[in-house]
């Protein structure tokens, strides 16, 4: 593709992410404006471009109960900046409340949301006297969403384990096992959705149906998918500006997304070769299955890693590594990942831009490389950027393993359970928050600047539900617990 087509791809979508869509501010106006006290009163009140974009989950790993019946449904606004989620039977978890993701434009975070609601469908029990809508990000919602810098769980294109449509946004008895399963229950759930309390609001399930076949397509699958990456991608980058010589490196990785070429072309040789010893294996950081294609994640991860920034969070996989990805784990609809990230990191630099428009593609990608080995040999020169990537990279800060024996040796005597939670969470493992339990410098840290602190109260707590407490499938030991949480008190 070339570098001109490029840039008309990225204005087309600078331009269409500013119109303004029904926000997470909306909603709040239109719960208290409107006196609404139960889900339902709110679906009937929703704009239709929330009720015409929706997915459905018959399995979930949320606080959403979900069956084929009664599925978890998933609602968003046209650029999934807001997502609200709720299921379809009072006999399931979470049927009173709402949960919902906002994606924050202004600093582009995700931030997370419980809102509970008083009332029944019948308007007859009243759990409460109002609606209560939960401060960004509490705790029940962190545990899940990777905590210090949280993100939606989303698989990237083109299979997403259950949900109806789960392989390649179709159901039919010949698309596979899965999608035969679903096709009765899913054939149900329309006809009877109709006449549905909650479900009658949710419309455009289905995109493509072929009766003679029994095949139906959900577009929205996609759809999702495609906006939440984009959204996605602006924190990610977010994230790439706060490694410690971004700057240095912006020409590298503007090259390497725009000319197509590996990110070695245009990083002094020497210093790239510091790189190499710095990172870990792609197969450490994303579970990646060998042969697959993972040039994106490898460009990254050999920027930034000897950086001190893992990518491992940066995408939206439940811990999978792009396992149920076509290429890898930040694959989109579109197949266009490299080609957002691009638009993102030009949106703010007009001078590359120019640059861009005065040359061809090949004396472009030549400049680009000429500048970038400039700007690198000068912070190596002036900077000792060799030397102090080597304290940064996270390879480096892995060699603090066997991370329990320091623990153990350390003056202050740690918990019997603060070893579990370091035996987890900083194990480096893709499946659950990296949290630093093994080095009490880095957790005071983490204390003093996040609500980390806030989490481990809600997750020790006894009154907290099993299914969220940690650590997990531990009964008896409320004494070890108190333990704990005076110890990471005392810190």
């Amino acid at each position: 593709m070339s570098g001109g087509f490029r840039l008309i791809l990225f204005l087309i979508f600078f331009a269409a992410s500013t119109t303004r869509a029904f926000d997470f501010d909306a909603l709040s106006a239109l719960i208290s404006n409107k006196n609404i006290l139960s889900i339902e009163d709110l679906l009937k009140e929703l704009p239709e471009e929330m009720k015409s974009n929706s997915v459905l989950m018959h399995k979930s790993l949320s606080l959403h109960e979900a069956s084929y019946e009664n599925p978890r449904a998933i609602l968003f606004n046209k650029d999934a900046s807001l997502l609200l989620t709720f299921n379809g039977s009072p006999s399931q978890y979470g049927f009173h409340q709402l949960e919902l993701i906002a994606f924050r434009p202004e600093t582009n975070r995700f931030e997370f949301r419980e809102i509970k609601f008083p009332t029944q469908p019948n308007n007859k029990l009243r759990l409460s006297s109002q609606v209560h809508i939960s401060k960004a990000n509490p705790p029940v919602c962190m545990g899940c969403h990777g905590g210090l810098d949280p993100r939606p769980n989303w698989e990237p294109y083109n299979q997403w384990p259950g949900a109806y449509g789960s392989m390649a946004a179709g159901i039919s008895v010949d698309r596979s096992p899965e999608a035969a399963l679903q096709l009765e229950p899913f054939k149900r759930f329309l006809k009877e959705s109709h006449s549905h309390a909650r479900y009658q609001h949710v419309k455009n399930l289905t995109d493509i149906i072929i009766p003679e076949i029994d095949f139906y397509h959900l577009e929205n699958l996609s759809t999702l998918t495609q906006k939440l990456s984009q959204l996605n991608l602006r924190r990610v980058v977010r994230i790439m500006k706060s490694a410690p010589f971004f700057e240095e490196y912006k020409l590298a990785l503007i090259a390497t997304l725009y000319c197509e070429h590996e990110v070695a072309r245009y990083i002094p040789a020497p210093l790239f070769q510091k790189h190499i010893e710095l990172t870990r294996p792609i197969k450490e950081v994303t579970s990646a299955i060998e042969g697959r294609s993972n040039s994106l994640i490898e460009q990254l991860n050999l920027v930034f890693e000897p950086q001190g920034l893992s990518t491992t969070h940066w995408s939206m996989d439940f811990g999978t590594g792009g396992k149920q990805s076509a290429t890898h784990r930040f694959h989109t609809p579109n197949s266009d990942s490299e080609h957002i990230l691009l638009g993102l990191l030009l949106k703010d630099e007009p001078a590359i831009r120019a640059l861009i428009d005065a040359y061809s593609p090949h004396k472009t990608c030549k400049t680009l490389q000429e500048k970038s080995h400039s700007t690198l040999n000068d912070a190596v020169e002036k900077n000792q950027l060799l030397s102090k990537l080597s304290g940064l990279s996270v390879q480096e800060k892995n060699k603090r393993i066997p991370k329990i024996d320091l623990l153990l040796s350390s003056k202050v005597k740690p918990p019997r359970l603060l070893l579990q939670c370091a035996s987890c969470h900083a194990s480096g493992s893709t499946s659950v928050p990296e949290i630093p339990f093994d080095d009490l410098t880095l957790l005071k840290n983490e204390f003093v600047h996040n609500s980390l602190l806030h989490e481990i109260r809600y997750r020790l707590a006894p009154s907290t539900p099993a299914s969220e407490q940690m650590p997990p499938q531990l009964h008896g030991l409320e004494s070890d617990k108190t333990d704990l949480l005076r110890f990471f008190e005392s810190l």
